[in-house]
């Protein structure tokens, strides 16, 4: 096992995903993929300023909330071990409080 120097945890926290939780941020991120295709289509078509930044911006939201989804099912993942539900779920609000 290699350890983070700083924080003394395994690097590849990706190990602790079930295969659900993989699934689904796959899906997230194909989802977005096809938003990205979407707004390379609106330059092809010539379409208006306003509403490619309107899709890059809601591009940049749904990144940000892959993140934060892939944050959370680790956070999850990370404190199942020998944590009560009552601590994950104060672990949770203070995460998305943070976010």
């Amino acid at each position: 096992m290699t350890l983070h120097p700083r924080l003394g945890m395994e690097r590849n926290f990706t190990d602790l995903l079930s295969p659900e939780d993989r699934a689904e941020l796959h899906r997230r991120l194909r989802r977005i993929e096809g938003q990205v295709r979407g707004v390379e289509h609106m330059l092809d078509t010539q379409r208006s300023c306003e509403e490619i930044v309107q899709q890059l911006a809601a591009i940049k939201a749904a990144v940000h909330q892959a993140g934060l989804e892939l944050l959370r099912r680790l956070l999850v993942s990370c404190t199942r071990g020998g944590r009560g539900s009552t601590e994950i779920s104060h672990l949770l609000e203070l995460f998305n409080r943070f976010a």
